[in-house]
């Protein structure tokens, strides 16, 4: 309890169960640099000492220390918004270490804003973002691993002319729910 754990660090915050569910992996990506911290808590409590993977892209520049940081249900990929930027970063995770590979960019079309809600599907096989401005809704097939693939597999699965798009959660009931400004 009120363990301070790292400073300079993004809003970009998750967590996920470790290989054997005898824990719990808490991440947190750096803020005007490239590395996640995964900080492991289990029984003996948090463990001050974070795995570090050095990956992808810096944020902190432009705004895009903002945006989320979801894990798949499954455990085994990790994706990453950018606020003012028109791209999500998807990884690969390994429970067992803590560590994260694979970097994979996958672009967006044109939003004014970037891209601030992410979510997998309940069987982790397809990832959706919003972006804020204009408010779409898109959704890639990431079961092939590959950056091409998963680029071309863009699909356009919702829009709103009162834009602003935020958070993206999997509710218990297996549906995504996208929270909006001010409820328009």
């Amino acid at each position: 309890k009120n363990a301070f754990l790292l400073s300079q660090t993004t809003e970009k915050l998750s967590a996920v169960n470790n290989a054997n569910n005898t824990g719990i992996w808490i991440m947190t990506h750096g803020n005007g640099n490239n590395s996640f911290y995964a900080f492991l808590l289990d029984g003996s409590g948090v463990d001050s000492v974070p795995v570090i993977s050095n990956i992808g892209q810096s944020f902190g520049m432009n705004g895009d220390n903002v945006g989320q940081m979801k894990f798949s249900p499954d455990g085994t990929k990790i994706a990453v918004a950018a606020w003012n930027s028109n791209f999500v970063e998807l990884f690969d995770f390994n429970s067992i270490t803590g560590m994260v590979s694979n970097n994979i960019l996958i672009n967006i079309p044109y939003a004014a804003n970037g891209v601030y809600g992410l979510e997998f599907s309940p069987a982790s096989n397809y990832l959706y973002a919003a972006n804020v401005i204009p408010g779409n809704i898109y959704q890639w097939d990431i079961t092939s691993n590959s950056s091409v693939v998963i680029n071309s597999s863009i699909q356009q699965i919702g829009n709103s002319s009162s834009s602003y798009r935020g958070a993206l959660q999997l509710g218990p009931d297996g549906k995504i729910y996208v929270a909006r400004n001010l409820g328009t």
